[in-house]
């Protein structure tokens, strides 16, 4: 039996070493893109290395997420910014559907395929940081655009629509990672050699957790009726 549970937490520490997971209900208030970081306050949260890449404005220090039925909501810290080093990000959906699917190159994995959504943000000619426009692309096409980076020019938030890669509605696991890249063919990426999976109600991850622990307790239950029986005087 102590063997049995040895591996059983072996198999569970191996799981939790390979992803980072966040539930997120499906009750949660958006988030308002607006630049303003105050609904951020208690959402799921990644700190990354500070160092990792040499230049400082594709530095990611902290990243912050949650989903709702339509969207991926993300905030993204970096350690600092200058006028002329604007933010470079992509969002690689590990699990997403639809859309043209982009060979993927990630520390950690095996070569695969997956859709990706292209974050471009520049300062749009202004000496006021948080005018930074952020637009959001997939395939080459722009989704979204909205003014919401902060004044001093390290954080930015932004939202992704689920349904462009077919991960859209209720009870959905989304598997993400982000890449900070740059002219210099510098990346950083959040988290480093992981997965983040945010669920927005039970999906397989939850039921694999479930059926993860229900097997120990079957076979803690099994073996400590063997024993008993073992035990037991013969007539």
């Amino acid at each position: 039996m102590k063997y049995i549970i040895k591996i059983a937490l072996l198999l569970l520490l191996l799981i939790l070493s390979l992803t980072g997971i966040a539930f997120a209900n499906n009750d949660d208030a958006p988030i308002a893109i607006d630049g303003a970081f105050r609904d951020w306050d208690g959402k799921p949260y990644i700190a990354d290395s500070k160092h990792d890449v040499k230049t400082p404005a594709s530095d990611i220090t902290a990243l912050s997420f949650i989903a709702d039925n339509k969207y991926l909501y993300l905030s993204v810290e970096r350690i600092a910014a200058k006028k002329s080093e604007p933010w470079n990000l992509s969002v690689i959906m590990i699990n997403g559907s639809e859309g043209e699917m982009y060979p993927q190159d990630i520390p950690g994995y095996k070569a695969f395929s997956s859709p990706q959504f292209d974050i471009i943000c520049d300062y749009n000619n202004s000496n006021n940081k948080s005018k930074m426009l952020i637009n959001v692309y997939l395939d080459g096409v722009k989704l979204e655009s909205s003014f919401s980076g902060s004044a001093n020019g390290k954080n930015i938030e932004f939202r992704l629509p689920l349904e462009k890669v077919g991960l859209s509605g209720k009870n959905k696991s989304i598997m993400f990672t982000v890449k900070s890249q740059n002219d210099k063919k510098e990346a950083d990426w959040v988290p480093d050699g992981k997965t983040i999976v945010v669920t927005t109600g039970p999906s397989l991850w939850t039921f694999s957790y479930v059926i993860f622990f229900g097997f120990v307790f079957l076979v803690f239950i099994k073996q400590s009726q063997t024993k008993r029986m073992s035990k037991a005087p013969n007539d």
